[in-house]
């Protein structure tokens, strides 16, 4: 839900992001920013608890093994825990890249749903709903690692910089996860506009 959430209250922000990546305008009309919105949602919901499953699954199966490495060395523990996170973050990419096609070509070219699925099954049948999930999958895998591995950190940097944040955990954890998610995003942008890029077609 927190995904599906997200998602439908940053579509704008994606919308202009995904056009201004496939070198389209901006939307002309108010309709035009909400395009895409039900697809946007349900991937971003559907990748966000995939990805949050299987990382919470797979952290807790490798705790034991990353204790021990930890007592040899905690360089080689953050590595195996950031590569967990980064095979979460990649299988949910996948498993969620056919809504995520339909969303970038509707916002791309103004079109509904049905049309979009019609367009893009003509253009090449199912594996036309997977176009883009390589480059999908390695941004997905940098960005999401690299929050669900800095976001406990930054909570404590923030802690100690702003100590009053204590009493607030939902202040703390919305500005915690947007530093880390902008950095990721930012870091990541090359391989998600090679991404949407293929995604739409262009």
């Amino acid at each position: 839900m927190a995904g599906v959430a997200s998602a439908a209250v940053t579509h704008q922000l994606d919308v202009a992001k995904t056009l201004r990546h496939v070198g389209k305008p901006m939307p002309d009309t108010l309709a035009g920013w909400f395009v895409g919105i039900c697809m946007g949602s349900f991937a971003q919901g559907f990748r966000f608890g995939i990805t949050l499953i299987l990382n919470m699954t797979l952290q807790k199966r490798l705790d034991k093994w990353q204790k021990a490495a930890a007592g040899k060395g905690g360089c080689c523990s953050k590595v195996v825990s950031f590569a967990i996170s980064m095979l979460a973050a990649g299988t949910g990419e996948f498993l969620a890249n056919p809504p995520v096609v339909i969303k970038n070509y509707q916002i791309a070219n103004n079109v509904g749903i049905a049309t979009a699925c019609e367009e893009l099954w003509a253009m090449g049948g199912p594996p036309r709903f997977f176009s883009g999930v390589g480059m999908g999958v390695l941004r997905k895998s940098l960005a999401n690692g690299v929050v669900l591995q800095t976001i406990g950190p930054t909570k404590s940097f923030l802690l100690a910089s702003i100590p009053s944040l204590q009493t607030s955990q939902v202040t703390l954890s919305f500005v915690a996860g947007s530093l880390t998610g902008s950095f990721a995003e930012v870091m990541t942008n090359p391989p998600d506009q090679a991404a949407r890029r293929t995604r739409v077609g262009v």
